[in-house]
């Protein structure tokens, strides 16, 4: 699935916390696909991934490598490990505690 379509997927409100999160602007007043794009075209951007991993700990980092391994257990105690990748918008979790890359 690619970036735009998972985007999609979130609310609106998820999408504004997703921008507020990355540091963008001007999201305030934008409608759902507006921030659709404004999120997907941010979280696809090359400057933009290279500056998450390289802000992301050792630990952080080993945790995203094994969620795009498939190789992850979702516990709630193992959530705080997942919360960088997740706050800028590079993981999903869904109702059944599954964590996914976006």
């Amino acid at each position: 699935m690619i970036l735009r379509e998972i985007c999609n997927n979130n609310t609106a409100v998820e999408l504004k916390e997703i921008a507020k999160n990355n540091g963008l602007s001007g999201y305030s007043k934008m409608k759902k696909a507006e921030l659709v794009e404004l999120v997907s075209d941010h979280l696809g951007n090359y400057d933009t991934i290279e500056d998450t991993l390289l802000l992301a700990s050792d630990l952080e980092l080993n945790c995203f490598e094994k969620i795009c391994k498939g190789e992850v257990d979702t516990l709630p105690e193992d959530a705080k490990d997942y919360v960088f990748f997740f706050m800028r918008g590079y993981l999903n979790i869904n109702n059944k505690r599954e964590v996914s890359v976006a």
